[in-house]
């Protein structure tokens, strides 16, 4: 039975390639070789010894070595797929072939490692990085017990064309070195990014009764968290009243807090926590003795949650839902008919939902 053709791109290989382990080395420097397949494939060491077998010196492995052949096969419809990237100091080659058989692509795939590693302008070193020791000849047949064809006959049946796909073979250079920070200056991930914003909503709590809410702040931004600082004023609401005795009140407040962002794509998920200090603004009306207005001084700790969503770099629409536990809980009292009287105090919680836009600086 004629073993089955290996799957080869055509032009890499026109003569036969010697098994013998009197041929020269076609490469010798070290190389680092990473190999990723479904476990059904040969795995890295079938990898490294097909390539072994076809120089017939024993590869010196290192993972930090210059030279690097990374492959990886990926099942396809009509069977499998091998990207080899083989890269050096001078240059990146890509390879990528398809074939039915897994075992056949691996062997293909060490005869375009060996071909590229022999070119002259593909990379230098020293000769010492190739170990030499007798190795038998590797088995190419579909069947260990198969008779096997001769190097002239493995050379030839290599040459020949086959039913492959062979795509995307290309030179490319290395990429630059990431440039040199200087002195001084701080890595892109932590340099913090500026924004602005604005939101409205309602609140309940803050004031008599619910109310709404305004809130314009700036932020520094990380990718995993956030510091704001913030003015934030719920509107006058009155009290329902008892016997015509009524209350007015606003609460503004300035809030610094800070947040730990979740972050994937465009949408990001603050938490934050803070503290707040402010102050409540009240008037009675009705039949008091009395009727002036008060300012009391409040504080609290505000906790949200919140979702922000940027479809521009520069813009984000962000929304939150939270609220404030008041340490200090400002109190109104008049002066009636009927004897001193406290018409209204702050809950010790409040509540609030907002949205908004987000502008970003650079």
């Amino acid at each position: 039975m004629a073993p089955a053709a290996p799957i080869i791109e055509r032009s890499a290989l026109i003569a036969p390639v010697k098994t013998t382990p009197t041929a020269p080395a076609p490469a010798s420097f070290m190389v680092d070789v990473r190999w990723s397949a479904p476990s059904a494939c040969p795995d890295r060491a079938g990898f490294v010894g097909a390539i072994e077998g076809l120089v017939g010196h024993r590869l010196r492995l290192s993972a930090e070595a210059g030279v690097a052949i990374d492959g990886q096969v990926l099942p396809t419809a009509e069977g499998h797929a091998l990207r080899l990237e083989l890269r050096s100091p001078r240059s990146l080659v890509v390879r990528e072939l398809e074939g039915p058989r897994c075992d056949e692509l691996m062997r293909a795939g060490a005869i375009v490692v060996v071909a590229q590693l022999s070119s002259p302008d593909f990379a230098s070193a020293p000769e010492s990085a190739l170990e030499p020791v007798r190795l038998p000849s590797p088995a190419v047949g579909p069947a260990s017990g198969e008779p096997q064809p001769s190097d002239e006959d493995a050379g030839r049946e290599l040459a020949r064309p086959i039913s492959t796909a062979v795509r995307g073979a290309e030179r490319v250079p290395p990429p630059p070195p990431p440039p040199e920070r200087a002195p001084g200056s701080t890595d892109a991930r932590y340099r913090p990014r500026g924004a602005a914003f604005i939101m409205g909503g309602g609140e309940f709590g803050a004031t008599p009764r619910g109310t709404g809410a305004i809130r314009g702040g700036v932020a520094l931004r990380w990718p995993w968290a956030r510091a704001e600082l913030r003015a934030h004023h719920a509107f006058t609401r009155s009290t329902p009243g008892t016997d015509g005795l009524r209350v007015r009140a606003s609460l503004t407040r300035g809030e610094l807090v800070g947040c730990g962002v979740f972050a994937r794509g465009s949408i990001d998920l603050p938490l934050c926590a803070g503290v707040a200090l402010g102050a409540a603004i009240g008037t009675a009306s009705g039949p008091v003795l009395t009727s002036r207005t008060r300012t009391q001084l409040w504080w609290g700790l505000p906790v949200e949650a919140g979702i922000g969503w940027a479809p521009l770099d520069w813009l984000a629409l962000r929304a939150t839902l939270g609220g404030a536990v008041s340490l200090r809980r400002p109190a109104f009292h008049v002066q009636a008919a009927r004897g001193p009287v406290e018409p209204y105090r702050l809950p010790a919680v409040s509540g609030l939902a907002l949205g908004g836009l987000e502008v970003r600086l650079p």
